[in-house]
């Protein structure tokens, strides 16, 4: 469905992720990943643009050109639906989040990952100025449950990043530093 119906189906509950992408996949579109960061940029301000300004309007940026936006039907979120940034951990997307004060995710990533990841995340806000509220903070769990004991809820990457090395054709060049799991309960203490 379409982020406009989402959002009045949903009843302005949408929350929309943000996602830059990785290298494989500019090159799967023949766009060079040098300039990832930047036509992000310039997508994001289409977009905020589109929810936020009454149209139609032209935009007309350096990589996407269009000579009518005008969506409809209006987002029901004011100023628009919120933003999140999932990221697998650049330092340029975590920086990026906490200028716009969005909430960052972190996506298939082991644990020491992610934890460095939330601390430049804070450490950046900090240098801006803010101190992040906890629900700023997000990771993509893939959690299991060991048998017998729902004490024993883990997250563990693995699965999550089986699944991306087979779809995006990676090597796990990281072999066993690459297993490290948690618990759930460890796992939401990051955030806070």
């Amino acid at each position: 469905a379409h982020p406009q119906a989402i959002t009045q189906m949903s009843s302005g509950r949408l929350i929309a992720g943000f996602v830059r992408g990785i290298g494989a996949e500019y090159h799967a579109m023949g766009i060079n990943p040098a300039y990832s960061q930047e036509r992000f940029a310039e997508a994001h301000e289409g977009l905020i643009r589109a929810w936020t300004e009454p149209g139609p309007f032209a935009f007309d940026g350096k990589f996407y050109k269009y000579k009518y936006v005008n969506i409809w039907p209006r987002p029901l979120q004011k100023p628009h639906p919120p933003v999140w940034l999932p990221s697998m951990g650049s330092l340029e997307t975590i920086q990026w989040a906490a200028e716009r004060r969005y909430p960052f995710c972190s996506v298939f990533t082991p644990v020491d990952n992610i934890k460095r990841m939330f601390s430049q995340y804070r450490e950046h806000c900090d240098r801006l100025g803010y101190t992040p509220h906890p629900e700023q903070l997000g990771f993509a769990a893939g959690p299991y449950v060991r048998e017998g004991h729902v004490s024993h809820v883990v997250y563990d990457h693995t699965a999550a990043l089986t699944l991306v090395q087979r779809i995006f054709g990676i090597e796990d060049r990281l072999g066993e530093r690459n297993r490290a799991s948690a618990s759930l309960v460890d796992l939401l203490d990051l955030a806070r």
